[in-house]
């Protein structure tokens, strides 16, 4: 997903057709990857058949634990260990929610999401509108990412994460010369 914001960077028909063959190989090579792991064909029949490692059981739980306390939510801990006993899997206690926004509604509820989800996407705006600074188009690539593995895994709270919030809203800000810096002093 972070190649594809890369692919689609800087305009031009040169820089377009390179991007693509490198977007093509990175694909073909990971299809190739897939294709001859016994793991990765064994989830994907799985997936097939509708078994998304639990997220099938996950999701309602989740939906139901936030209808049951929209506003404030569980707590940041507590939702782990309510998902856990109501999914009663014997062998952990806690559970993650294994999507950002899930995560968010039934931890903190409406009160913190309305918080945290619109900070977020000023983060991805800073970034859409440092892509022409000096880090380009790296902090969105980042950020998109990230985002991506957050709808299936729990990040919200990875340092990483927030680095790459932080990166994000970094890169619009205007760069500082030394002829800024000497004029300030």
């Amino acid at each position: 997903i972070g190649l594809i914001v890369f692919a689609a960077a800087k305009p031009g028909v040169r820089h377009r057709l390179r991007a693509l063959l490198v977007l093509v190989a990175a694909f073909g090579t990971f299809y190739v990857a897939a294709s001859s792991s016994e793991f990765m064909q064994r989830r994907l029949r799985q997936a097939a058949t509708g078994n998304l490692a639990g997220r099938e059981r996950i999701y309602p739980a989740l939906a139901g634990m936030w209808l049951e306390k929209p506003v404030l939510g569980w707590g940041p801990v507590a939702n782990k260990y309510e998902l856990g006993d109501r999914l009663a899997e014997p062998v952990q206690r806690r559970r993650g929610a294994h999507n950002l926004v899930l995560d968010v509604l039934t931890s903190t509820g409406l009160a913190g999401a309305a918080f945290y989800l619109p900070a977020m996407a000023l983060c991805f705006v800073a970034a859409w509108r440092g892509r022409g600074g000096r880090h380009g188009v790296l902090p969105l690539a980042l950020l998109v990412t990230l985002l991506a593995t957050n709808f299936s895994g729990d990040w919200p709270v990875a340092p990483v994460w927030w680095l790459a919030l932080a990166l994000g809203v970094a890169s619009a800000a205007p760069e500082v010369t030394t002829a800024t810096r000497s004029a300030w002093n």
